[in-house]
């Protein structure tokens, strides 16, 4: 009997000693000489013993039972190399978050505090964090550090994660299920994002990165809000996702030219600053909905005189959409003078340096002033129809029944005509003040000693 109180007085002599040899936590700050904070909390009442680099163990006051917002701050100032270690058993929230100005956190291991629940670490300098050992982590708050990857494959009990700002272009989170929050915009991720494991998300922040695809799966989570503004995301599938008809879509600012929503609607949705075309815009009312502007409407850089612009597919019975011209300045082109519209196609009657073509509908009233929907730039040229004749100078060009007169010549002048397409009609050296170039009805292009002039017979 008295051997085996002697072993077990011997486990726990080791046990102590473990206790106290190994720190719980390490990590290592930048030296600045000013104090630094570090949040604990604990699951069983008692205290932690700090070393702030210089060997020296600092106990803390008495830490209670945590209850969820009871965490208890520890100050202390960063000596020798900047390695500080944390020692104490039971430790279930653990903050080293850092000033933006301050000295910040280099590393951090948090491999020997199993019982870890929360874990604040933001706005340091951490390049890798392993998260492997500690199963129990529920929020982990690590934004704002230069992470390249992340192993969450042990951290089935994660409901709250925040990574943003950081150098992440992959995640895996399939066995995060229990995920209600998601936070990891602002980092480096590309191609095709999936949630399709995630079915509680409730929030998830996703903008500003490179994403061209994402899938949020049979999400059930009441009251959602996804943001995925500031991507690259060129359409966007949101049939599955029931519970939007309580919730908010954010899709500003990506290159989107599709949407399919599900059958009950969005309360909130946000699809401004894409690439729709009108009619491609989802017909719904609401004040929650915002849509304008849009990028311009693409259409070709020029026209001809006489051209049409076929914008018919931007208008339809419940569009009754109203088409406009203005020029580059913005001033409106006159209906009839300089542009006809017939069912949605644009006619140029005028030559234009600059003009574009704005749409209005009364479906989307958003679309005004500055976000007025509109194509692109494009210009009107003259190729010449209805030029009777042209003069410079001494020579003329002129047109009759039987061809082109190009008169004003000297003898030995040379006088080259070309199709439209550039192709060479006739070259003719004068042999008196008047040549007659016989061809048939078209668009010309005369040159005599390095004048031109356009023509149409």
């Amino acid at each position: 009997m008295k051997r085996v109180l002697l072993s077990l007085l011997a486990v726990f002599s080791m046990i102590s000693a473990f206790a106290q040899d190994v720190p719980a936590i390490t990590l290592k700050a930048e030296v600045d000489g000013n104090s630094r904070d570090l949040d604990v909390a604990l699951s069983v009442a008692g205290t932690v013993k700090v070393d702030w680099g210089d060997g020296n163990l600092v106990e803390s006051v008495n830490i209670p039972v945590f209850d969820g917002w009871n965490q208890v701050t520890i100050s202390g100032e960063v000596k020798g190399d900047g390695t500080i270690k944390v020692y104490g058993n039971n430790i279930v929230y653990f903050g080293c978050t850092s000033r933006v100005d301050g000295a910040q956190v280099l590393s951090l291991d948090v491999t020997n505090a199993p019982a870890l629940q929360e874990l604040y670490a933001n706005t340091n300098k951490l390049a890798s964090i392993d998260l492997t050992k500690n199963v129990d982590l529920s929020k982990v708050d690590i934004q704002n550090n230069q992470l390249a990857s992340i192993d969450l494959s042990k951290n089935v009990n994660l409901t709250k994660l925040t990574i943003s700002k950081n150098l992440l272009s992959s995640i895996d989170i399939s066995n995060n299920q229990k995920l209600n929050n998601l936070y990891i915009d602002n980092n480096k991720f590309e191609g095709a994002l999936d949630f399709s494991s995630n079915p509680t998300l409730q929030s998830l922040y996703c903008l500003n990165n490179d994403i061209t695809s994402v899938n949020l799966g049979d999400n059930v989570a009441d009251k959602p809000y996804f943001s995925f503004n500031n991507c690259k995301l060129t359409s966007f599938d949101a049939s599955k996702l029931t519970k939007l008809s309580n919730g908010t879509l954010m899709l500003m600012g990506n290159q989107l030219t599709s949407i399919v929503l599900p059958a009950d609607g969005v309360k909130t949705l946000n699809i401004s600053k894409n690439n729709f075309a009108l009619a491609a815009l989802p017909q719904f009312t609401s004040t929650r909905y915002t849509y304008a502007p849009q990028a311009a409407y693409a259409v070709a850089e020029a026209y001809n005189v006489n051209d049409e612009l076929d914008l018919s597919s931007q208008t339809d019975a419940t569009l009754n959409t109203t088409f406009a011209v203005l020029d580059g300045a913005g001033e409106a082109l006159v209906d009839g003078t300089d542009y006809t519209v017939t069912d949605g196609k644009i006619k140029f009657l005028t030559v234009q340096e600059a003009a574009y073509v704005t749409m209005t509908s009364a479906f989307f009233p958003k679309f005004t002033g500055s976000n007025i929907y509109k194509t692109t730039t494009f210009k009107v040229e003259d190729t010449g129809t209805g030029i009777s004749n042209v003069e410079s100078e001494n020579i003329h060009v002129a047109a009759n029944a039987n061809g082109l007169v190009i008169s004003g010549l000297a003898k030995g002048d040379n006088v080259n005509v070309y199709g439209i397409n550039g192709m060479a009609v006739a070259q003719v050296k004068a042999v008196a003040s008047v040549v007659n170039v016989p061809v048939a009805a078209g668009v010309y292009v005369v040159k005599v000693n390095g004048k031109t002039f356009k023509i149409s017979k």
